[in-house]
């Protein structure tokens, strides 16, 4: 204790002017097991005292003192030899528990520093706790996936290991977006955009983090929407078939669909499609359509139907050729909805030219135009064209030759058309009188027996009826017609044949025509008539197109999926499946005498899974980081998904049968390309890549210290490197006198493995406090350390030397000190030459990616 007394007298100083209680602060908020940990004393000197120093006490025990002589020199006094002491300013000190003491001994000991003439004058209790690192988290519920109904609040708890110190730092996210931090319970609202991303609970403490994660499966009512589209146009008469499809729904399965009318709330439909037989004018209105799941009934989604009231095309049109003549025949097929009108147009040649005669053609009728004064021995081409307020539409053409004069002993028979049960159906016959003869009479032949004449005497058209089932009409001077009336065109008339001849020599004649009755399309039908059609991709089909067996002619068919003809005049399809037809609508259409009727069906083709890896196909990521990938199913059908597969590429072992595949800490052997597939009932998906680019960025050099003597400093630092990738560092020093930008000191050091580093700065200034931070660089980038200070020494004043006997005591201790700077001294000379022979050595090996890492040396001298 003697020796303590002589210590203290010897830090007399001028008297302070400062007072008030003492500030003692940690390095950390909580020491780490195995690194320096320290306690800074912020002191005043107590009125009429000229003692500077301090005393720092452990569980009320005092353990060491350290203070400044009155030139300025630090010097301390150990009680306890498991600590050292540094001053660090004038009225600044600090304890420090080296790495190899900070044990667990330490634990909640509680610590004070006090003015050693004045106990009075301290600081509060503080209480050294060690730092307890995350070392698991969990997550409650513990459900993966963790299944939600959407719009329900659901509590989610992150735990941590509960002697965590100090108290982690909880960050929630939602995928990559953070929603919420510091609670550790989680209130989650979901919504359908959450569904299948990844909930992710990460808890950090002295930048060290750790995570868990689950699925989410979020529930929630379908979305539809309408196909083709929103706004469908279709004319009067058409069929038309629109779909409620579902293109988002958990769970998947649809329980039932619902076709209503807006602004009616009567259900009209409940199929996942909506067929109109026939459009009419009254079907101009709006439709919605609303799929149910176990969830709930989706909103509803509208498509508009917008009746087009265009002209009604003119159909089965038949051109007749005579003398010079020719008649134009068409059937209108309306719903009289509107005011339309008919002309022909004619050619010879390329350009058309329109007949004079125009016929109003709003009603559902056949309709007849005669086009005169054309030339003989001509083929002429015609169409009609029909207009009204709205637009016009044109028909197909047709051709037929104008007759020159018949030769002697020709006659014409020629049938109307179209020939349609209930409509009515003219012969015409045209015909000469032979030389020596004076009749204009003709007469119509019909299975070989006569059913009247008709002719003209004398200009006046007589006939004679020999079957009260027909009428006739005198056309022209040597051109007459038969005419079956529409209530008389019945299936009596079907196959007969007919003929017309002079009659008075019954040699000068027609030829025989057959009277072939028409029968429209009445009905059409696919088979297999499943609704869906189901079919597993790359599988083969057979289709059939079934029409009534009586439609003649025989009906044209040709077949659609989508808007696109996949097929003509085919009554079977061999259907090969593909995914890209999932979804479209396979049509037949059936032709007959310008008429059609469809049927169609939905395909359901089933395939294999798509997929695709999120968050993206290639990642950067550092070492010692956690990551997560996704496999993401982009399509599938059916949707449930049997497992998931991760690979390696090149590999064949599976390291993963979860949906996401996590690294828990990257390491360089990471750098790898990973592959996900997924299987359904179908079979197993192609594999999707994400390259995993592990960074191979410098190790932060740790554990810094610097250690200032005469004119020079030492700074020591600890690297904790995987040794994967070539790095050198640093130190960069600056004064706080000068106020400069940091310099950096002449000696580089490659810190590639896993070592203990340090590098002497000389030619510092006396008395003058610098810090010190560490620069670590490679090919990829740099980091840089914390920064550390330390006051270089001067030359101890000459009285100190010569002084009293307890100079000669406190010598001893001094000497002591400086055997140990004599052995840091040395120590230093032998990291100098160790240092300058790893420099010379590394000139000789420089390489390009050293001259990258000396780049970056250069262009860091700003700092």
């Amino acid at each position: 204790m003697g020796y303590l007394v002589i210590f203290l007298s010897y830090f007399l100083v001028r008297p302070g002017s400062g007072e008030g209680q003492y500030n003692l602060t940690g390095s950390l908020q909580a020491a780490i097991l195995g690194m320096d940990f320290s306690w800074t004393c912020f002191t005043t000197i107590p009125p009429g005292q000229t003692i500077n120093a301090v005393t720092f006490t452990r569980n009320g025990m005092q353990v060491g003192l350290v203070g400044r002589f009155s030139n300025g020199t630090c010097a301390s006094f150990d009680i306890h030899p498991r600590y050292n002491y540094r001053c660090d300013t004038d009225h600044v000190f600090s304890l420090i528990i080296p790495a190899d003491n900070m044990d667990e001994s330490e634990s909640n000991s509680v610590w004070r520093c006090l003015y050693p003439g004045d106990g009075n004058y301290k600081s509060s209790d503080q209480l050294l706790k060690i730092a307890v690192f995350v070392r698991n988290v969990s997550l409650s519920p513990n459900d993966n996936p963790l299944t939600i109904k959407e719009g329900t609040t659901i509590k989610v708890k992150c735990s941590v290991n509960s002697d965590a110190y100090p108290t982690p730092v909880i960050q929630w996210y939602i995928g990559d977006t953070e929603i919420g931090s510091n609670n550790e319970t989680l209130e989650l609202t979901v919504d359908k955009i959450h569904d299948g991303k990844i909930l992710h609970c990460l808890a950090t403490n002295y930048n060290k983090s750790l995570s868990s994660t689950t699925n989410l499966n979020i529930l929630y009512k379908p979305i539809v929407s309408v196909e083709p589209s929103n706004s469908v146009d279709v004319r009067p008469g058409e069929q038309l078939t629109i779909r409620c499809k579902v293109f988002k729904s958990n769970p998947e399965v649809i329980l039932e669909y619902e076709w209503s009318i807006l602004g009616d709330n009567d259900v009209i439909g409940r199929e996942s499609h909506f067929t109109f037989s026939k459009v009419s004018v009254n079907d101009n209105k709006t439709l919605l359509c609303r799929a149910r799941n176990s969830v709930g009934t989706s909103e509803p989604f509208s498509v508009r139907i917008n009746v087009l009231l265009v002209p009604a095309r003119p159909t089965f049109i038949k051109s007749l050729c005579y003398d010079e003549y020719a008649d134009v025949v068409w059937l209108t097929l309306t719903s009289g909805f509107d005011q339309q009108e008919s002309f022909v147009q004619f050619t010879s040649s390329t350009e058309f030219s329109n007949a004079s005669t125009v016929v109003n053609s709003t009603l559902n009728d056949i309709y007849s135009v005669r086009v005169d004064n054309l030339s003989p021995n001509t083929k002429y081409t015609f169409k009609v064209v029909t207009v009204n307020q709205y637009g016009d539409v044109t028909s197909n053409v047709v051709s037929c030759q104008v007759k020159g004069k018949l030769n002697e002993g020709q006659f014409n028979l020629a049938g109307s058309f179209p020939v349609v049960l209930g409509k009515e159906f003219s012969w015409t016959c045209t015909m000469f009188i032979p030389k020596e003869q004076t009749l204009n009479l003709v007469k119509f032949i019909r299975n070989g027996v006569s059913v009247g004449n008709i002719g003209r005497t004398s200009g006046t058209c007589s006939a004679t009826s020999l079957d009260p089932r027909y009428d006739y009409e005198c056309v022209k001077d040597s051109v007459y017609s038969l005419i079956i009336p529409a209530q008389s065109m019945t299936t009596y008339e079907n196959n007969s044949i007919w003929r017309c001849e002079y009659f008075g020599d019954a040699k000068l004649k027609s030829g025989d025509t057959l009277l072939k009755i028409g029968v429209l399309i009445r009905n059409v039908s696919l088979s297999p008539n499943d609704n869906p059609l189901t079919i597993t991709e790359g599988k083969t089909k057979k289709v059939t197109c079934s029409v009534n067996a009586d439609a003649n002619p025989s009906p044209i068919i040709r077949w659609y999926i989508g808007d696109t003809e996949i097929g003509v005049t085919k009554e079977t399809l061999e259907l090969t499946a593909d995914k890209i037809h999932d979804g479209k609508q396979l049509r037949c259409q059936a032709t007959n005498n310008d008429n059609s009727l469809s049927r169609s069906t939905f395909l359901n083709i089933l395939y294999k899974p798509i997929v695709a890896v999120e968050p993206s196909s290639s990642l950067d990521v550092s070492p010692g980081e956690q990551l997560t990938v996704g496999c993401r199913v982009l399509k599938s059908n059916p949707r449930v998904i049997l497992q998931y597969e991760w690979l390696v590429l090149g590999e064949e072992d599976v390291v993963g049968t979860e949906s996401h595949f996590t690294i828990n800490r990257v390491s360089v052997n990471d750098n790898k390309t990973l592959q996900c597939r997924a299987r359904n009932s179908v079979g197993t998906s192609e594999p999707a890549s994400v390259r995993i680019n592990v960074l191979l960025v410098p190790a932060r050099p740790d554990f810094i210290k610097s250690l200032c003597c005469d004119g020079y400093a030492i700074v020591v630092w600890v690297t904790l490197t995987s040794g994967f990738d070539h790095q050198e560092t640093f130190v960069q020093f600056t004064s706080s006198t000068t106020g400069r930008e940091f310099s950096n000191a002449s000696t580089v050091v490659n810190s590639t493995l896993n070592e203990i580093y340090s590098v002497t700065v000389i030619n510092l200034s006396p008395d003058t406090t610098y810090t010190f931070r560490v620069v670590t660089v490679n090919q990829y980038g740099h980091v840089t350390s914390n920064a550390v200070s330390c006051q270089v020494k001067g030359k101890l004043n000459e009285g100190f030397l010569t002084s009293s006997t307890a100079v000669v005591t406190f010598g001893g201790l001094f000497a002591v000190s400086l055997a140990v700077a004599f052995i840091l001294c040395l120590r230093t000379r032998r990291l100098q030459s160790k240092d300058t022979t790893e420099k010379k050595s590394l000139s000789r090996s420089t390489d390009e990616r050293d001259k990258s890492m000396h780049d970056q040396y250069e262009q860091l001298t700003a700092f």
